[in-house]
């Protein structure tokens, strides 16, 4: 399983699908609010962001994200920052 999504399991308490859909939502957030240069950096940071925006619900779901898209943002930083903090590497499979 994905680390990141191993850790939104076990700090959720969501299944692996909740976890991959919603990080999903927030990559293809990022993806659409970004420039192609910044989130290359995701890209860069995070093996198979593509497969996790894929397995977003179609439509987007019914995510807070799509009316608080500030705080989706500042929750995928604080993702992305707490596990660089913790590791200083890029995600990898496990």
């Amino acid at each position: 399983m994905h680390e990141l999504i191993s850790l939104l399991v076990g700090q959720l308490g969501v299944d692996e699908g909740q976890a991959k859909g919603g990080a999903g939502l927030l990559f293809n957030l990022a993806q659409e609010k970004l420039g192609d240069m910044d989130f290359q950096k995701i890209k860069d940071a995070v093996p198979d962001v593509g497969d996790l925006i894929s397995a977003a619900p179609e439509g987007g779901g019914a995510c807070w994200a799509d009316w608080h898209p500030a705080s989706a943002a500042a929750t995928l930083a604080i993702l992305l920052n707490s596990r660089a903090a913790s590791s200083r590497s890029t995600w990898t499979r496990t």
